[in-house]
């Protein structure tokens, strides 16, 4: 994700104001449950049993995404307030063992570079990244605001203005990249 302005280029981006809904959830990081929806309170899931919280403070929220290698998910940071944070649960879609050794080997390596890329103002950082109940974990820095995809459907076709502009937010992220 790279964020510029008001809009977040980027796959895990919904607005803040998800945040604010009437009735504050819990959503369970079981990927087998069968009903991961509980009540903000709730310690375990009603569903399935599994703790609610990683680490004793991270809580998802709502799905965001899926991907290749695993789910996205909005969350909140009890131990930093409930400030709103990105949880990226490792559960890849493999038939082999050399695929899952290797998808592995790759959700290790981004965690890596989000460390080495360090504090950049267009690039969540990274806040966390650890094995909890078997599986793995990436927790990044929230940024609100629409991504592309959601750009693209509120204004249109993007005209010459709008990909230049784009461009000239990108090209700084790609030379910070390869400095």
């Amino acid at each position: 994700m790279i964020r510029s302005g008001a809009i977040a280029y980027g796959f895990i981006n919904p607005s803040h104001p998800a945040l604010s809904r009437s009735k504050p959830m819990s959503h369970c990081l079981n990927p087998r449950c069968e009903s991961p929806k509980n009540d903000k309170a709730d310690k375990a899931c009603r569903s399935c049993g599994e703790t609610l919280m990683l680490r004793g403070h991270y809580r998802a929220v709502r799905p965001l995404g899926r991907g290749g290698f695993g789910r996205t998910y909005l969350a909140v940071d009890r131990d930093r307030l409930d400030t709103p944070c990105v949880i990226k649960q490792f559960s890849p879609r493999v038939k082999t063992r050399a695929a899952l050794k290797k998808s592995i080997r790759l959700f290790s390596q981004e965690a890596i570079r989000l460390r080495d890329l360090g504090e950049h103002p267009q690039i969540p950082s990274l806040l966390a990244y650890f094995e909890d109940n078997g599986r793995l974990y990436l927790v990044q820095e929230f940024i609100a605001g629409p991504n592309l995809l959601q750009e693209f459907h509120r204004i249109g076709p993007f005209y010459e203005q709008h990909i230049l502009r784009l461009l000239i937010d990108l090209l700084p992220v790609l030379d910070f990249f390869h400095d």
